[in-house]
């Protein structure tokens, strides 16, 4: 028999990483029950094989993931790649479930641009298909998004901005009919997934080797000679080129870059998320509020930007890059549960989102006590607290963690290895009520410290 291998084939990168979450929600949760919300991906012999694992799907095509949640009420709840709505994830954790988000980047990108672009005013036209459950979770987002199923759905008369995007598991040829005609009306158009043929995704990849530069998936999102044409403005005016600029055309690159060089700006990074106007805007509120101009602030819009601003301002919080990583809805919800358990605010709070930041609270408050809701321990992750504190506690040095919790920076086996290291060389793992220093070194510098104690040991001998 000849069997002929069938090129490309398999499946889409986040279909791939739901399932390595879901297996490994078993290992994470062996006592739980765990369901699936809606199939994983459409194939029986997938479903089949994480049941296996004790992983059961909820799948029903005349319900939608509202309806489907009422069919679980314990333990944890996955959702797919295809991602979820706010309203959906809201009522699985009304119902204590523990959730865990499997949504494809992609789609979650998707979703943070339309949020985005609604903000900003406009309508969005969403192409997609009729209750799939990736556009369930788009259209959820705000009553401005409109079902796009085909040139039919389209309104251009809508007295709005209008700008166009769509589902990730469409192909360019299912949409490029209806792209066309937004561009013909001067509709804004982001499609979400842009293919390019053979010869230009091999172009590109020559011109990035030839340049001495790595190739960025974001090169792929413009055609090869607009994107060659990036590239060597970027190289010709010493700016290193990458996949944020290419969601932007030349001249605005050009714009961004003149802009930068005006105001003494580094242009790099997440400033190719805005635009040239942004930048002067964004520059004047961070002269206002005495704020250092970098990436994390370039990362929000101006509006965002000055919110989360006025809110530290009125609250004699520092204004740092740090408080730029959440939006200001998530800032505000951060604030309310610090407020909520007397945790004062911290930087590194901010490393989490409210969901996880909460799980870590009530972990450490029922194990350990109202004196253990600190901000550099409760922003640790639950499942890196559940094996570091007892071990802590075991060793008899958990109380040392609340003036000393840099260690808890440290994964669970560099602490175990960092021990052993401390003994090998007749140190105490507690010195003077503080975590040795080792601890705190970084894994470069604690390479070198091995290495001086291993030639003084050498010589020694």
């Amino acid at each position: 028999m000849e069997i002929i291998p069938v090129v490309p084939r398999g499946y889409c990168k986040g279909v791939v990483r739901a399932i390595e979450i879901a297996k490994k929600c078993a290992v994470d949760y062996p006592d739980q029950k765990i369901t699936v919300l809606g199939m994983i991906v459409h194939n029986q012999h997938v479903v089949d094989a994480l049941k296996q694992l004790n992983i059961h799907t909820v799948e029903d095509k005349k319900k939608n993931r509202i309806q489907l949640l009422d069919e679980i009420d314990e333990g944890v709840v996955i959702f797919t790649a295809h991602g979820i709505s706010e309203q959906a994830k809201q009522k699985a954790l009304e119902k204590g479930l523990i959730c865990v988000d499997a949504s494809c980047t992609d789609v979650i990108e998707t979703q943070r641009l339309v949020k985005e672009k609604i903000n900003e005013g406009y309508h969005v036209l969403y192409i997609g298909k009729k209750n799939h459950p990736e556009a369930e979770a788009v259209l959820a987002i705000s009553e401005h998004v409109h079902l796009i199923t085909s040139i039919n759905d389209l309104n251009l008369n809508l007295n709005a901005k209008l700008f166009v995007t769509n589902q990730t598991t469409m192909s360019i040829l299912e949409i490029e009919e209806i792209i066309d005609i937004c561009l013909e009306n001067k509709i804004d158009v982001q499609a979400s997934i842009f293919y390019r043929n053979a010869n230009e995704v091999k172009s590109m990849i020559d011109l990035c080797n030839e340049k001495g530069i790595p190739v960025s998936i974001g090169f792929f999102m413009k055609p090869y000679e607009e994107g060659r044409k990036i590239i060597e403005f970027c190289l010709d005016n010493g700016v290193t080129p990458t996949g944020t600029m290419f969601t932007k055309g030349v001249d605005e690159i050009k714009r961004i870059v003149t802009k930068c060089r005006e105001l003494g700006i580094d242009a790099s990074g997440t400033i190719f998320l805005r635009t040239a106007d942004e930048i002067d805007e964004i520059s004047k509120i961070c002269e206002e509020f005495n704020i250092k101009a970098n990436g994390c602030v370039f990362g929000r819009r101006p509006s965002e930007i000055r919110e989360i601003a006025v809110i530290c301002q009125e609250m004699g919080i520092e204004i740092t890059g740090s408080v730029f990583k959440r939006s200001p809805e998530e800032f505000k919800e951060i604030l309310g549960i610090c407020k909520e358990y007397g945790i004062s605010y911290s930087p590194s709070i901010l490393k989490k989102d409210s969901t996880s930041l909460r799980e870590s609270i009530g972990y450490v408050q029922e194990n350990y006590g109202d004196s253990f809701l600190l901000p550099l321990i409760v922003s640790k992750g639950k499942k890196h607290l559940v094996r570091v504190l007892p071990y802590l506690d075991e060793k008899g040095c958990l109380d040392v963690v609340k003036d000393s919790a840099s260690i808890l920076s440290l994964k669970f086996e560099e602490i175990i290895e960092r021990e052993r290291f401390i003994e090998s060389v007749g140190e105490q793992i507690v010195v003077d009520g503080r975590f040795n220093s080792i601890y705190g070194l970084s894994r470069n510098r604690y390479e070198e410290k091995k290495k001086t104690y291993n030639n003084v040991s050498e010589i020694k001998k």
